[in-house]
């Protein structure tokens, strides 16, 4: 009895794997999403409370230099500052040419000098369409803490589709 009931679960575990590695194969692959890009101009506008500089504590790779101010659109780099900032003072990323149709998600990490660890600082944000703002976040840190934030914002077809404003 014994040899027949270790059959039977060789049997169903065998053909239970057997079954699943058909069905994988006959799946259709999955098609690739059409991106529309935009043709407006973006503009973001990034204004720290803080002085900045490059993480000194940061593990130092070939392929990821030091930054005092990363920003990222969608997982790409568009900016990388990697001198001092003083707080108070603007950084302007004019052109942003990837952004597309839909929701784009934007990641900003910038690193506080080693004297701001005195007080909370904040960043502020604004993304720009034209001249006109669409977003406007500001994101808060405990003193001297590395500021990693993101935040998304919803692109329609053209100016005349209207804004979606996050706030």
């Amino acid at each position: 009895m014994r040899p027949l009931l270790a059959i039977i679960i060789w049997l169903t575990l065998i053909g239970g794997l057997y079954s699943y590695m058909n069905a994988r194969e006959n799946v259709e692959p999955q098609q690739q999403a059409v991106i529309q890009k935009v043709s407006d101009k973006y503009t973001l506008v990034v204004t720290t409370t803080f002085d900045t500089e490059p993480d000194h504590f940061k593990l130092k790779t070939d392929t990821d230099p030091e930054s005092s101010i990363l920003i990222r659109l969608n997982g790409l780099e568009i900016f990388r500052l990697v001198q001092a900032l003083k707080g108070g003072d603007r950084v302007v990323v004019d052109n942003i040419n990837s952004m597309h149709v839909g929701v784009n998600e934007f990641l900003l990490e910038v690193s506080p000098s080693l004297d701001a660890h005195k007080m909370p600082g904040a960043i502020r944000a604004q993304l720009f369409r034209s001249d006109q703002e669409l977003v406007d976040k500001t994101f808060w840190t405990e003193s001297g803490e590395k500021i990693i934030s993101n935040f998304k914002v919803e692109i329609g077809p053209d100016t005349s589709d209207g804004d979606k404003r996050e706030h």
